[in-house]
């Protein structure tokens, strides 16, 4: 079974305005443009039996930092296991043409 949820189906946020965004990662939909990691974001969803299940998230890291991006997940207003509560999302740079070497290498 594979359930889908997209940006425009949040049902709840702390956010005034939903930051969503049309073009972003080369999307041709909304997205959701997450800057102020105080902000929440709930989607409802009805799952039709208890067991184990995969999450996949789709993300497009913005800005010019290295750093990593970090997260909780909750289920049902809780933390549903320890690695939940600080989920990495790591950004993964490609260069934009061919690699150029200076005198040094």
């Amino acid at each position: 079974m594979e359930i889908s949820l997209n940006a425009d189906d949040i049902s709840n946020s702390n956010a005034n305005l939903l930051p969503l965004e049309v073009g972003i990662g080369g999307k041709q939909n909304n997205v959701l443009v997450w800057k102020n990691s105080d902000d929440w974001f709930e989607w409802q969803i009805d799952i039709p039996e208890s067991g184990l299940y995969n999450i996949y998230v789709e993300y497009y890291a913005l800005g010019e930092s290295s750093n990593l991006i970090q997260r909780e997940l909750m289920i049902d207003g809780n933390v549903p296991f320890n690695e939940a509560s600080n989920i990495p999302f790591y950004k993964l740079w490609e260069d934009e043409g061919k690699t150029t070497f200076n005198n040094v290498g």
